[in-house]
């Protein structure tokens, strides 16, 4: 055998394990391929109803924050509506009160005139 024919027989030996290594990875592909699909069909059957929960969900969470956005509303014209009368109370009973403890003040002095007692003494007795 010459020397050519020594390096065909090599060539040829090179590629039938390339083939055979080409298969191999040709096969493990194919059981992947087919491993993905079937992935991709149990994704495909699961996505439908998940995408009509988290719907269903936004749904709610909408409806929450419009009620929470009433609920905050209705809050601060209860916390105006408190305020006006507060005040309104205040200065209606205000003045009345001051004016009634300033008669009742000079009520007491005049008494105290009349009855001849300096401002200063006080009210339990022993002379």
């Amino acid at each position: 055998m010459s020397a050519l024919d020594l390096a065909a027989v090599m060539l040829a030996i090179v590629a039938l394990v390339a083939v055979g290594v080409l298969a191999v990875v040709c096969a493990r592909l194919t059981r992947l391929v087919g491993e993905l699909r079937e992935s991709v069909g149990q994704v495909s059957a699961v996505v439908p109803t998940a995408t009509a929960e988290l719907s269903d969900a936004a749904d709610r969470a909408a409806l929450q924050v419009d009620r929470l956005e009433r609920l905050i509303s209705t809050t601060g014209s209860i916390t105006d509506a408190v305020d006006t009368a507060t005040q309104v109370t205040l200065r209606a009973l205000s003045s009345p009160v001051i004016k009634g403890a300033a008669i009742a003040s000079g009520t007491r002095g005049a008494a105290r005139k009349l009855r001849g007692r300096p401002r200063g003494e006080g009210n339990g007795g022993g002379a």
